[in-house]
């Protein structure tokens, strides 16, 4: 029988003592932003000249830098908005651009994070069922396998209400502003209050979907991650383990919405107490991204002109960057995720009977004496 209390304990066991599953958990998360006589004043006055010479450069550098800057847009970017066809024309490719930007971005990302994910599943499992606890190798080993890639099928399959309600929004909207130029009826605020509204409640039936989908892929996964299912055996798995068990997993949900809301609330008050640390982490930060920021620059330097290549180096340095300065903050939510994976790992235990009960110890009756 599901007890939710030792399982909330459990896991927090489980995420306490069991170090490794941090590494994991990281990657998970960061993968799903100046002396008194006359003498002294003349030294005073000598110096305050030298400042004021040296900013006076260094703003005169910048302003040099800064309109260098505006000939090379007005050059280069401007004349792509020139007229109204033109406009539109580079509109679609900037969207294009930014779609096939984000669709490698989140190839990269899932190499990590689905092996992460699948590696903290197992290794919860094969440590409550045996007690084992394996080093980063092995956990890579087990998350490094068809089941992850399963597993990130079968979000692709849950992402496609998602894909085809941006679709929809994007083809109607597309639709009246095309008609505009033909119709004076789509100019008037009817058609789009209208669209507005079935916008909006179309949205709202999405985030229910999604919530309720969101439920079940934690069974889907576990399903695929610790059974080796297939994905349309995933689906079906899970689909047994949830409707036998709703009841349980709604309490379950439930509570992991609190605990959320409660860390959340917590996670504001972290994120001020933890300024001095990113003021610390700020020089290796800037060290790590250098490297990527100056193969960046080398290699956009060939193609391109240095003030290109400057914005490309600091596009790529960024993300290093921000990693290292806010990896404290990244850490605790991935043992947020970490506490909340154990959670439904065990119930999922639990519900298809994988939990191993305590054994039972006869104790012999008393010989008569």
């Amino acid at each position: 029988m599901f007890n939710l209390g030792n399982n909330l304990k459990r896991s927090v066991e489980i995420l306490w003592k069991y170090k490794v599953l941090w590494i994991f958990a990281f990657l998970l998360a960061l993968t799903s932003g100046s002396g008194g006589s006359s003498n002294s004043g003349s030294g005073y006055r000598f110096t305050n000249d030298v400042q004021s010479g040296q900013y006076n450069q260094m703003t005169g550098q910048w302003g040099v830098w800064m309109r260098q800057v505006e000939a090379w847009i007005n050059q280069n970017i401007a004349p792509l908005f020139a007229t109204e066809q033109q406009a539109l024309t580079t509109a679609i490719w900037i969207i294009v651009a930014v779609v096939l930007f984000a669709i490698v971005v989140g190839l990269l990302f899932a190499l990590v994070r689905y092996p992460s994910e699948t590696a903290i599943i197992r290794m919860v499992d094969e440590h409550e069922t045996s007690g084992k606890k394996v080093k980063f190798g092995e956990g890579w080993k087990l998350g490094w396998s068809r089941r992850a890639f399963r597993i990130w099928v079968i979000d692709l399959i849950l992402s496609i209400p998602v894909i085809l309600f941006l679709a929809l929004i994007a083809g109607g909207t597309f639709l009246l502003i095309t008609t505009a130029y033909t119709s004076p009826y789509a100019m008037t605020p009817g058609p789009w209050i209208a669209w507005v509204i079935v916008g909006v409640l179309l949205a709202l039936v999405l985030i229910l979907g999604m919530i309720f989908l969101g439920i079940l892929r934690n069974f889907f996964i576990r399903a695929a991650a610790l059974e080796d299912t297939t994905i349309g055996e995933s689906f079906s798995r899970g689909w047994q383990v949830f409707t036998h068990n709703a009841k349980d997993t709604f309490l379950l949900w439930l509570t992991l919405i609190g605990v959320g809301i409660v860390v959340g609330i917590a996670m504001i008050l972290v994120f001020f107490v933890l300024i001095p640390v990113y003021i610390i982490l700020a020089v290796p930060g800037a060290v790590v991204a250098a490297i990527p920021g100056a193969i960046g620059f080398g290699i956009a330097s060939l193609f391109t002109g240095q003030i290109p290549a400057w914005i490309i180096a600091a596009l790529v340095a960024i993300p290093f960057f921000f990693v290292i300065v806010f990896s404290p903050l990244v850490l605790i939510g991935g043992l947020v995720e970490l506490f909340r994976s154990n959670n439904w790992t065990l119930a999922y235990r639990q519900f298809t009977g994988r939990e191993v009960p305590p054994a039972v110890v006869e104790i012999p009756p008393a010989l008569p004496e």
